[in-house]
């Protein structure tokens, strides 16, 4: 039910389904993924050799999420949101939280990111959304993101 529900909304601007917080705290509350832990402060950067060629299909590559940061060093923020996206409809929710950050202004400053579209209701969703799936630290993002 979770697959793909991300991508339409960042894709078509839809709205997260109702209820999906639900759905997905079954499949969530056991999954390593669900342990709130924090990011070391420095992604460590993917070695040249992992990078893709123009040969490689970027499909068949694993996603982490250090391949989407890296994407987001390189400003490529649309790819970076699109690999988050499909890490979160696979049950990560760490990738909801970083795909939240994507939109989150306050996060998109601290980066220095020029030229993404910062949407804070759109991150507070996300934020919300990874709340739901134990990702604790996003309390205080939502906070930061009240008027």
């Amino acid at each position: 039910a979770r697959e793909g529900v991300y991508e339409k909304v960042l894709n078509r601007g839809e709205d997260l389904p109702e209820g999906l917080a639900e759905l997905s705290n079954v499949n969530f509350h056991c999954s390593p993924a669900a342990a709130p832990q924090e990011r070391p402060a420095a992604v460590a950067a993917v070695a040249p050799s992992a990078q893709p060629s123009p040969a490689t299909a970027p499909a068949k590559l694993p996603l982490s999420i250090a391949m989407a940061h890296e994407k987001i060093k390189g400003g490529e923020m649309d790819e970076a949101r699109i690999m988050l996206a499909r890490l979160a409809s696979q049950g990560d929710s760490n990738a909801v939280f970083a795909l939240a950050e994507t939109f989150d202004p306050n996060v998109l400053a601290a980066w220095g990111t020029h030229g993404a579209e910062a949407n804070s209701e759109k991150a507070k969703m996300f934020y919300s959304m990874a709340l739901s799936q134990g990702v604790s630290r996003a309390e205080m993002r939502i906070k930061a993101l009240q008027p």
